[in-house]
């Protein structure tokens, strides 16, 4: 029996020229709204993908990759590239 597991992405710090922590929540449900989640959290803090690749340790194309929902990524790539944009993972059944 498969059991279903949300996963939400919330932010640790604020984006520029925000007041507060934003309350960003996003509920994850496969890579590709994922990766639609770290595109937005990226251009919400006005980084280009050169820059969060540089941050994490990764290639623009492997960012790219994940961004666009690649399914085979690695987790521990995608956990450092939320950690960079100052998001978290947490999960939660439904």
């Amino acid at each position: 029996m498969e059991i279903p597991i949300r996963i939400a992405l919330t932010t640790r710090f604020p984006a520029p020229g925000t007041a507060g922590v934003s309350d960003m929540a996003v509920v994850v449900t496969d890579p590709a709204s994922l990766g639609r989640a770290l595109q937005k959290r990226r251009k919400t803090l006005g980084l280009r993908q050169e820059d969060v690749a540089l941050q994490s340790g990764i290639s623009r194309p492997t960012l790219m990759a994940i961004e666009a929902g690649k399914e085979t990524a690695q987790i521990g790539i995608v956990l450092q590239v939320c950690r960079d944009l100052g998001l978290r993972l947490v999960l939660g059944a439904d």
